[in-house]
């Protein structure tokens, strides 16, 4: 009971100075005055609600302060995105006789720019908060050394710990002393990545059934240990990544900036060239490259982030998908090909897609209709140019408008291809929780299956059915996670979950046990491995656009004008 009371205290005393500042911020300047109504205008705009939902839901996971600061850090992303808006229009207003193509491709330019200030906003908030957490980690370890208790070694670093880190673990601290699943809940929906959601499990666990001593060592400290172990082996990874792709994006999007530059040079050395490009060929090939350059930027995006950590909400396949015509044809599609419908939705689900199997059909129907629609207004304009619109634009239009709509099933196969070095990397990690876990007295099958399931990305679907039959019938659970999930490593963790009532956990798990150094270093091993391999895919791929821009916009055309000079010099010298 006295122990109960301090934490009690110490949590009012940390909550009054957290008012008191809280207090003093709410006073807002001139300045936050008027970004707040820049706020309430782009939070309303149809156009940007969406868009400033996105960055406003990002800082409410990564710095769930007070409202005051969610909106000016959201503001601040808002700005960047102005800016580099601002700047590309500035650049095609230079641009002399811009075509309503290079104005399309500055507009859907502004678009994958913004998305880019959010993504770097999101990785910086992201890293800062994984570093944060590690000194954070080796601050409870100090504190628990001293006083022995977990609540008391969480507040007690809480006064060295940055105001990021502070957030979160003002948070955690209040859920550890409410005791209510009800709290832990609605953390755990707020939590920035997996690490926060082990951590606080880590202590409500050891706060209830009491601290163990396993091979003279504290298992909370141990497990703490290999808590800040899995934050290397993650900080590590973003590392690499970020080395891997840095300047990528830049090398894919750089080059269509020298579309109206070519052609100006092109044509001043060559008047005879402003045919080709104010022409059929001009245009065809702009459009392509233009095309290209976001299906490049798109696939380099999914290669470098393998999983969201705000999922969008598509709001309008929801409404079509609810049209009543919509969803019977639906229905008629799932129930003549179940066999595509099972392989698709298996593809969604473990590419962490959060599209369902019928807003992914709406999409592509969708993308085919825009186009076609696309495609058939670049070939009316330019038979508006050559007086005439010939058959086989009906043909390369359709075909366009194909191979739009199955773009991003594409890009799905490519994270196919990359899926079962993740599935293996992703067992490992419930590997390593494993080991967190069996040692800790009165441990069951059920809460390893809820931490799994919280660590989960490409299982998390399986898993988290797998949870909800468990209180029903768990011998059932384990079996269907089996069949769904044949990944050979998974199903060996289902059958020892199964041995565990038998054998008990400890001894289900010893192999595991036995080979920890030796998982944790192949871990290690196939993050650099799969990083390289889509290293190399993404270096491929960023210099496609620069390809085409260098070959079809710059020397064809030269060489076209060329051999056709020639053809007529040598029909005149057959005429002499």
């Amino acid at each position: 009971m006295k122990i109960a009371n301090i934490g009690v205290k110490k949590k009012k005393e940390y909550s009054l100075q957290t008012t008191k500042k809280g207090k003093q911020k709410n006073v807002w300047s001139f300045w936050e005055n008027w970004q707040l109504k820049w706020y309430r205008y782009f939070s309303t705009f149809g156009l940007t609600k969406h868009f400033v939902w996105n960055i406003r839901k990002i800082y409410e996971i990564m710095r769930p302060a007070s409202e005051k600061n969610i909106i000016l850090n959201t503001m601040k992303v808002l700005e960047g995105c102005f800016f580099v808006s601002l700047g590309l229009l500035l650049f095609a207003s230079t641009l002399k006789g811009a075509s309503i193509y290079i104005y399309l491709i500055v507009f859907s330019l502004i678009f994958i720019l913004s998305g880019q200030v959010i993504s770097k906003s999101l990785w910086k908030e992201e890293y800062r908060l994984l570093v944060q957490l590690e000194k954070y980690l080796g601050d409870v370890r100090h504190y628990y050394h001293i006083g022995g208790l977990v609540e008391d070694a969480v507040y007690d670093s809480l006064e060295e710990a940055p105001y990021e880190i502070s957030l979160h673990m003002q948070k955690i601290y209040d859920v550890l002393l409410a005791k209510e699943e009800e709290e832990t809940e609605k953390y755990k929906e707020i939590a920035p990545n997996k690490f926060f959601k082990t951590f606080m499990a880590l202590c409500q666990i050891t706060m209830e059934y009491g601290d163990t001593i396993w091979e003279e060592k504290s298992l909370f400290l141990t497990n703490l240990n290999y808590l800040r172990n899995e934050i290397h082996i993650e900080l590590l990874k973003r590392d690499k990544i970020q080395y891997t792709f840095s300047g990528l994006i830049i090398v894919t999007i750089l080059p269509v900036f020298f579309l109206k530059a070519i052609e100006d040079w092109s044509t001043s050395n060559l008047p005879e060239l402003e045919s080709y490009y104010h022409g059929r060929y001009g245009i065809l090939v702009s459009v392509s490259i233009f095309l290209v350059t976001i299906f490049t930027y798109l696939l380099i995006q999914t290669l470098k982030e393998e999983k969201k950590v705000i999922k969008t909400e598509h709001w309008i396949l929801k409404k079509i998908i609810q049209i009543s015509w919509v969803k019977k044809y639906l229905e008629t599609y799932f129930f003549y090909y179940p066999g595509k419908i099972h392989s698709l939705e298996r593809l969604l689900r473990n590419s962490g897609n959060e599209l369902s199997v019928g807003e992914f059909l709406v999409q592509k129907v969708l993308l085919f209709l825009g186009g076609l629609i696309g495609s058939l207004a670049v070939f009316f304009n330019i038979a508006m140019i050559e007086q005439g619109f010939c058959w086989y634009y009906w043909i390369s239009s359709v075909l366009i408008a194909i191979i739009v709509c199955y773009a991003p099933q594409l890009i799905l196969e490519v994270k196919r291809y990359f899926l079962k070095s993740m599935m293996e990397d992703e067992v490992m990690q419930f590997q390593t929780i494993i080991l967190m876990l069996m040692y800790i007295p009165r441990m069951n099958v059920e809460i390893i299956l809820e931490w799994l399931e919280n660590f989960s990305d490409i299982f998390k679907a399986s898993i988290m059915e797998c949870v909800d039959l468990y209180f029903v019938d768990h011998e059932r659970a384990l079996a269907e996670l089996k069949e769904k999930e044949p990944f050979p490593s998974l199903v060996r963790i289902a059958e020892d979950l199964q041995a565990c009532d038998q054998v008990g956990i400890v001894a289900a798990f010893d192999e595991i046990a036995g080979q920890r150094s030796y998982f944790m270093e192949k871990r290690k091993q196939d993050n650099e491995i799969q990083i390289a391999n889509k290293g190399a895919i993404g270096k491929a791929v960023a210099y496609v656009p620069m390809i085409l821009v260098i070959g079809l916009y710059l020397i064809v055309p030269f060489v076209l004008e060329s051999l056709s000079q020639l053809g007529g010099y040598m029909l005149e010298m057959e005429l002499f």
